[in-house]
């Protein structure tokens, strides 16, 4: 099926050429254009198989309301193409079963996500970062060029223990999510 296609490219790039020359140059440039549809789709296959954020292109604000804390997020550059449509808060009490309230945006379709597997899958690469994961609770967000969430923590819990971070997930196409994380210091 490739070399048809290829074959039909070349023959379209030939083509276009003969008619070129001959000045007949609205028929050279239809016969171009499939070529450069083509091409066009690749370019941008390859630039945003190859455009990737990193923590250094978001940046969190901090307010603190008693026990509530709202945090605004803001990405420095456009979001990478192939991100994963939600990214992951994970807070670390220090101890298993503190609740939590948080209150976030999050995608249209949240129920229909295979939750569990995508919990098993940042608990995982959380476990190969050495980040203690009992403890951890996980919360999805809408990966978003700006964003804004809200946690209350119980009576009981001293912020300067707590740690938190922003987990940012990408799906290539034909290859495993990956992950990466930054951490979101309490004031």
């Amino acid at each position: 099926m490739m070399i048809i296609v290829l074959l039909v490219l070349f023959l379209c790039i030939i083509s276009s050429i003969s008619f070129w020359r001959l000045k007949k140059r609205w028929i050279s440039l239809l016969l171009f254009s499939p070529v450069f549809i083509v091409m066009s789709f690749v370019g941008f296959v390859f630039f945003n198989s190859w455009y990737h954020v990193s923590p250094k292109d978001v940046s969190f604000e901090i307010q603190q309301q008693n026990q509530t804390y709202t945090v605004k997020g803001h990405w420095s550059k456009p979001l990478d193409f192939y991100r994963f449509p939600t990214d992951f808060i994970a807070i670390d009490t220090g101890k298993q079963g503190v609740p939590i309230t948080m209150k976030r945006p999050r995608i249209h379709n949240h129920k229909s996500l295979h939750r569990s597997f995508l919990d098993s899958e940042v608990r995982h690469w959380l476990n190969e970062q050495k980040i203690n994961t009992p403890s951890l609770t996980l919360f999805d967000v809408r990966a978003s060029r700006s964003m804004q969430f809200s946690f209350t923590l119980p009576q009981g819990i001293d912020p300067s223990s707590l740690k938190i971070y922003y987990i940012h997930v990408r799906e290539d196409p034909m290859d495993p999510l990956t992950f990466w994380k930054k951490r979101i210091v309490l004031p």
